[in-house]
């Protein structure tokens, strides 16, 4: 994603293969690549009960807003339920920003175990999405996910494997196509709008992108 520099043992990898999603759903789309990884040295010092690239989530999430990006997706893997993180949603929120999280946020970290938010305990402001199908691990509609989505690949290629991180950047890419139809959504509408445009598949409340494109241009006339 950075002229020159690596981006993985494992080429295209996970970041560009994200980017490549959004550009999939919305050929336009403009993205900005932010690094949310600690340094190697850095990730080895954490602790067991920390996720180090938090912080650095925090500090993009906040980047981006000032960017005045349509929505931030995040596919790192859980981010803490905290105060923290509410302040920079409603900052990201006030500028027009989405967060778009790849899992329910935690409340504790322990021997590599996540004892996720129950469903309305979450930051109501951020879209969690999940996916129908991921080889190896089947799912079943969980009440603490907003919406979902089919699986999209890209490029039978790529080494990374199906995974959840999917999820936000194919519902990010529907963002994008909403916020282009009619800028004025708020991401509090755009959320509103996901969801009561989905349709029922299973038990899965399904993603319907082109129902949110109709409905973001209904509201701008």
């Amino acid at each position: 994603m950075i002229p020159g520099q690596k981006i993985g043992f494992a080429e295209p990898w996970h970041g560009e293969w994200m980017a490549e999603i959004v550009h999939q759903i919305a050929p336009e789309a403009k993205i900005i690549p932010i690094r949310a990884r600690p340094n190697r040295k850095e990730n080895e010092r954490s602790a067991s009960n920390e996720q180090p690239y938090e912080k650095y989530l925090l500090k993009g999430i906040r980047f981006a807003a000032d960017q005045g990006a349509a929505a931030v997706t995040n596919s790192m893997g859980p981010v803490k339920h905290c105060e923290e993180l509410s302040e920079v949603v409603d900052y990201a929120e006030k500028r027009g920003t989405v967060f778009i999280n790849v899992h329910p946020e935690y409340l504790v970290y322990t021997k590599q175990t996540f004892k996720k938010c129950k469903a309305g305990h979450c930051n109501k402001k951020i879209i969690h999405p999940g996916l129908v199908s991921v080889p190896n691990y089947p799912t079943e509609p969980a009440t603490n996910r907003d919406i979902y989505v089919w699986p999209y690949q890209t490029d039978p290629k790529f080494r990374d494997g199906w995974g959840y991180s999917n999820g936000p950047p194919i519902v990010g890419g529907v963002v994008a196509l909403m916020r282009s139809v009619n800028p004025k959504l708020t991401p509090e509408e755009i959320k509103n709008i996901i969801i009561a445009t989905a349709y029922f598949k299973d038990g899965f409340k399904i993603l319907d992108a082109e129902a949110c494109v109709l409905e973001a241009i209904k509201r701008n006339k």
